[in-house]
């Protein structure tokens, strides 16, 4: 009998958030609302058309790890730098 651990396709499924075009809603919106607004303050529309590069990259790094995205809201949401960090290396309570 072999210890491998095997995963149920139906719980894989349950357990993957919602996906737009193989990307999460998350990264999807912001994808969109980055490009939309780059190129709103440039005219220029390469910065518009950036926007699939950046949903291919998305794409892959999704089939990998789905909740990437999440997870970096996440953390950046939970454990702000603070913003002395370049004067205390991370340090605030340091008194020199």
């Amino acid at each position: 009998m072999s210890n491998e651990l095997k995963a149920d396709p139906l719980f894989v499924g349950l357990t993957r958030p919602p996906m737009l075009f193989g990307v999460s809603y998350n990264f999807a919106i912001i994808n969109a609302m980055v490009s939309m607004m780059t190129y709103i303050m440039t005219s220029n529309f390469t910065y518009f058309a950036m926007m699939f590069p950046l949903h291919l990259l998305g794409y892959y790094v999704s089939s990998k790890e789905p909740l990437f995205i999440e997870l970096i809201l996440n953390k950046n949401k939970n454990f702000p730098r603070c913003w002395n960090y370049t004067i205390h290396k991370g340090n605030s309570y340091d008194p020199s």
